[in-house]
Formats: C-alpha cells, sequence, structure tokens
C-alpha cells in the first residue's frame, strides 16, 4: 500500500477552533454592549448549543461576563489581553497559515 505524501503545510483547522473566532469575533465587534445567546446563534449560524457552551466557557474562564442573560467580553488586565493577542495570533497561523508575526517584522 502506497503511502500519502505531505504535499503542503498541514492543515490544523477544526471547526471547535473556527466556532469559538466566530463568536469572540462578534462578541467583539458588538463590545461594549452585551449580546444574547439567541443573538448569537442567530448572526452566526451556530447552533444554541454550542453558542451556550462556548460563552460558559469564556465566561467560567474570566474572559466574558454574564449580564442579564446575554453575554459580553470582559475587560482583561494587559497580562491577559497580551494572552489573548497571542492566542489568537496561532490560531489565525493554524487556521489560515498567515503569520502575523512575521507580517509585523517587515
Amino acid at each position: 500500500m502506497e503511502e500519502e505524501k505531505n504535499t503542503g503545510p498541514r492543515d490544523y483547522t477544526r471547526a471547535v477552533y473556527q466556532n469559538f473566532m466566530t463568536v469572540i469575533e462578534l462578541l467583539e465587534k458588538k463590545s461594549p454592549l452585551p449580546v444574547s445567546q439567541k443573538q448569537i446563534a442567530e448572526e452566526t449560524g451556530l447552533s444554541k448549543n454550542v453558542v451556550f457552551d462556548i460563552c460558559w466557557n469564556l465566561s467560567k474562564r474570566g474572559w466574558a461576563e454574564d449580564a442579564n442573560g446575554s453575554v459580553r467580553l470582559k475587560k482583561g488586565s494587559a497580562d491577559k489581553d497580551a494572552f489573548m493577542g497571542r492566542m489568537v495570533v496561532r490560531l489565525v497561523r493554524d487556521a489560515y497559515g498567515v503569520d502575523l508575526d512575521a507580517l509585523k517584522k517587515d
């Protein structure tokens, strides 16, 4: 049996990462206003269960806060904002093959 040859960079795209980033991007766009989970589901096309899971995890980790049944991104400390920035850079690199660190050096 012949082995498949790797013809390019490995694709690290995963639906869970894409869904997470979709919710983060929407919350960032609406910030500082809170957004209901129903509205997030409608605007992103994600299921209510996926939106609930993402929002719950964001809140549990301190990245978002509940606002009377809605959710909004929480203003972070400089350390937390820097960490989030590094995480986004890695996700963009892994999902899209774009190295943002290399772009800023040019």
